[in-house]
């Protein structure tokens, strides 16, 4: 049987605690999760907590390359891969369910 898949698109720096609590719930029900990061979603990258999700089995994070230097950002990703627009419809096509934080 294939696992579910859960994408999460995070354009917002308002919901890390939900975001938190999604990944572990969605986590300890084996399901893996696409994150896809944009806008002001782009400042969670330096904090401690996203950095721990990231690190996660089963998450996959991609960041909008676009908003991410928009932004002003500039440092080298670890955990999280440089994407487009392309890599977030790939990940709301392929996934079971889709939030938007």
């Amino acid at each position: 049987m294939t696992k579910k898949k859960l994408g999460i698109l995070v354009n917002t720096d308002k919901h890390l605690k939900h975001l938190s609590g999604l990944c572990q719930a969605a986590l300890s029900s084996d399901v893996e999760i696409s994150l896809f990061i944009m806008d002001d979603g782009c400042s969670l990258i330096d904090t401690l907590n996203f950095k721990e999700l990231c690190d996660a089995d089963d998450i996959t994070a991609t960041v909008c390359d676009h908003s991410y230097k928009e932004k002003g950002f500039t440092k080298d990703l670890v955990n999280i891969k440089a994407g487009s627009q392309f890599e977030h419809a790939i990940i709301a096509n392929e996934c079971d369910r889709y939030i938007v934080l």
